[in-house]
């Protein structure tokens, strides 16, 4: 139980610390697309209010016509400070919407036939606004036709992926750094659970070999007045009190010993289906004599990796149950299948008193159903815990489901050694 506790814990916090470290990059990221699309829709304005000069503008000044300026070299700076960093085209339109002048030369993403190809797209498309390739476009209407203004991002759009990609990288080696503290630290959080524990353990066993010894002498003591005075029911409810109470110290020593994590078990590969049988063939004697029958239908030749004597525990354990609450003239159904990578082992009975559902809480230790129809029997609730600490250990499965009223079906899942 500490183990899961602890296992809980790094995992609690290593997913509490990815969603910051994700949710910081998400919003780092989406912060830098931001930033891109105002300063490209900034750069989109900047053109537009100066568009004749922009139309002008040329990488190459003998090629402009500022060349028959008599100011060319001042309105060239001007240009210069303008436009000088930002990579754009233009293409404009007439009134019968022929392409009837465009500038590339401020762009390395496009060739002449291009931005006249994407620009009459748009055009088109009747679009005033929008992306179109790694470019931003933006409709200018003028008195001699249309003329669509493309500033390209496709520089910033490749830094802001680096970006992406470094954050990711970055959160990823962060989380795998943050991994070895969380684990080292996730052992002294569970210190005082992992000492509770050790205590309970250690009560329940001392009280166990306690408890033993004055059970023993009330036994010995109630046989030696049998034999004084003779058999009576005050002698016959001693000794089956005494008899409870010894098995439910046991069921509890033993159910202590099981939620020890540390606690080995001699797994090797045993036939389920013949040690499945096996039990079976013991119980139909105690069926007999409570009015019960047991219906199995078990696949040939299905093994698991277990300890034997903790599946023959576990069987035993469930049949037991099923005998204790099943409605009197009623059948038990086992079945035994497997199913993908898995064996199920279910157990079937009728209940008088339970409802419909799920049911997690007969696993509960020392849970009973006040509606069962085995109130009146000498079960303590402790069963259905020790097989669900059998069934952990094997790192298996187990459910309660009533898919109808007064019915209860047992399932266990294990992993199969079948090839």
């Amino acid at each position: 139980m500490v183990k899961q506790v602890q296992r809980r814990f790094i995992w609690i916090a290593m997913l509490s610390f990815s969603l910051v470290v994700f949710l910081i990059v998400g919003l780092s990221n989406i912060f830098s697309y931001q930033s891109i699309t105002r300063e490209t829709e900034e750069s989109l304005s900047l053109i537009a209010d100066n568009l004749e000069l922009a139309q002008q503008y040329r990488r190459n000044p003998r090629r402009s016509k500022f060349r028959n300026q008599i100011n060319y070299q001042e309105v060239w700076d001007d240009a210069e400070e303008l436009f000088g960093d930002i990579r754009y085209f233009i293409v404009a339109f007439d009134k019968q919407g022929e392409v009837k002048e465009f500038n590339v030369t401020r762009t390395f993403d496009v060739n002449e036939e291009e931005a006249i190809r994407i620009a009459t797209k748009c055009y088109k498309n009747k679009e005033d606004k929008g992306n179109e390739g790694n470019n931003r476009f933006r409709k200018v209407a003028t008195e001699d036709g249309d003329v669509y203004v493309f500033v390209s991002f496709r520089r910033k759009l490749t830094n802001a992926k680096r970006f992406l990609q470094k954050t990711i990288i970055s959160a990823i080696l962060e989380l795998l750094v943050l991994f070895f503290p969380v684990c080292f630290f996730s052992k002294h959080v569970t210190k005082p659970i992992r000492e509770s524990n050790e205590k309970q353990k250690l009560f329940i066993t001392n009280a166990g070999h306690e408890i033993k010894t004055p059970l023993t002498i009330i036994d010995a003591n109630a046989d030696v007045i049998a034999l004084m005075s003779g058999e009576n029911e005050w002698i016959t409810s001693i000794h089956n009190q005494v008899e409870r109470l010894s098995r439910m110290t046991e069921q509890l020593v033993d159910l202590s010993k099981l939620q020890e994590s540390e606690l080995l078990f001699q797994k090797e590969k045993i036939v389920l289906s013949e040690l499945l049988q096996e039990v079976i063939e013991q119980f139909e004697g105690i069926a007999i004599t409570r009015n019960r029958k047991i219906i199995s239908k078990i696949n040939p030749h299905l093994c698991v990796n277990a300890d034997q004597g903790m599946m023959e525990k576990l069987i035993s354990i469930l049949l037991d149950n099923a005998m204790k609450y099943a409605d009197e003239n009623s059948d038990i159904h086992v079945e035994l299948k497997k199913q993908g990578r898995y064996i199920e082992l279910k157990i079937e009975n009728q209940t008088a008193g339970v409802k419909k559902g799920k049911h997690a809480e007969f696993f509960e230790r020392f849970y009973r159903d006040s509606n069962a129809s085995a109130i009146e029997s000498d079960g303590h609730g402790i069963g259905l815990s020790i097989a669900k600490s059998i069934v952990e250990q094997h790192k298996g499965k187990i459910f309660a489901v009533s898919e109808r009223e007064n019915h209860v079906k047992l399932t266990v899942v294990l992993l199969s050694n079948n090839k």
